[in-house]
C-alpha cells in the first residue's frame, strides 16, 4: 500500500499538512520535524501539521493511518514518510516509505500491551551496535527511550548513537530512582505506623503510671490515716486503764471511744 492511496499531501513553503484521505484518521507516531500537536501515538486524528526549521534538508515522519471508518476499521497502515529539500522547495515522498541507512536502521513497531485491559501502541525502533533501541515500554532485551522523536532524528542523521544511549541511560536511571523512591516511600509509611502505635503505647503507659501513682497517693493517704487513728486510739485506752480510781466513769467512756477508734484503724 502506498502512502498517497491513504493519505493527502499539501506543501506551503516550509509548512506540510497531512492528512487522511476520505474517513481515514491518523495517529502519529514519531517525526525528526518539530509537529503542531503534543500528541504521539493517539489515533483519531484526521490531520497533522509540520513546520520545517530553516536548516533543515531532510526529515522523516512515523504515523500509523487507521484506513476506514472507525466502526467499520478494516486496518492499521504504517508509514516512515521521507521529508527532502528539493531546490528551494521541500517534498513528501508519498510513493515509497523511507528506508534509513545500514549505520543508522530503523523501523516501526507495535505491541499489544494487557495492563489495564488490551491496549495496542505504536514506537519506533533502531539499532545500535546490534543492540535495539525502541520507544516502546517494557519489551524484552531492549532498551528504553521514551522520545519517538528523538529515534526518528537519529534514522536521518540529525542525532549521533550517543545522544540515543545516553536517553536510554537517564530514562533506566530515572526509572531505578523512581523505584527507589517507592521503596523508600513503603519504608516511610510502615515506620509512621510503628511511630504511630508506639505513641499510642507511651500515652497508654502514661495514664497507667498516672493511676497508680493516684492509687499509691490514696494508700499512704489511708495508711497516714490508720496510724493516726491507733495513736489517738492507743492514748485514750491508756489514759482508760490507768489514773486515780475515782475517775472509773470518765474511764469506761474513754475504753468505748479507744475500742470504736480501734476497730476503724484495722
Amino acid at each position: 500500500m502506498k502512502p498517497d492511496s491513504v493519505l493527502v499531501k499539501e506543501v506551503r513553503g516550509q509548512v506540510i499538512i497531512l492528512s487522511g484521505r476520505g474517513c481515514n484518521t491518523i495517529n502519529l507516531v514519531g517525526s525528526s520535524i518539530p509537529a503542531m500537536t503534543g500528541k504521539r501515538d493517539r489515533y483519531g486524528m484526521t490531520s497533522v501539521t509540520f513546520e520545517i526549521p530553516s536548516q533543515t534538508t531532510k526529515g522523516v515522519i512515523a504515523m500509523v493511518v487507521v484506513v476506514g471508518k472507525s466502526s467499520k476499521k478494516t486496518m492499521d497502515a504504517q508509514f516512515l514518510l521521507r521529508i527532502e529539500k528539493v531546490g528551494d522547495e521541500y517534498k513528501v515522498d508519498m510513493e515509497k516509505v523511507f528506508v534509513p541507512n545500514q549505520d543508522r536502521s530503523g523501523q516501526m513497531d507495535s505491541h499489544l500491551y494487557h495492563d489495564h485491559g488490551a491496549r495496542f501502541s505504536n514506537g519506533i525502533n533502531v539499532k545500535i551496535e546490534g543492540a535495539i533501541y525502541t520507544s516502546l515500554e517494557e519489551i524484552p532485551d531492549t532498551f528504553y527511550v521514551p522520545d519517538p522523536d528523538l529515534l526518528c532524528k537519529f534514522m536521518v542523521g540529525d542525532v549521533d548513537a550517543e545522544a540515543v544511549k545516553k536517553a536510554a541511560q537517564e530514562c533506566e536511571a530515572e526509572a531505578t530512582a523512581r523505584e527507589k523512591l517507592a521503596a523508600m516511600d513503603k519504608k516511610t509509611a510502615a515506620l509512621a505506623q510503628r511511630l504511630e502505635k508506639s505513641e499510642r503505647l507511651q500515652d497508654q503507659v502514661i495514664e497507667t503510671s498516672q493511676l497508680l501513682q493516684r492509687q499509691t497517693m490514696e494508700i499512704n493517704r489511708m495508711t497516714k490515716e490508720k496510724n493516726r487513728n491507733w495513736r489517738i486510739g492507743a492514748r485514750l485506752l491508756r489514759e482508760a486503764v490507768t489514773g486515780p480510781w475515782w475517775t472509773w466513769l470518765n474511764k469506761i467512756k474513754k475504753r468505748k471511744i479507744a475500742l470504736a477508734i480501734l476497730s476503724t484503724a484495722e
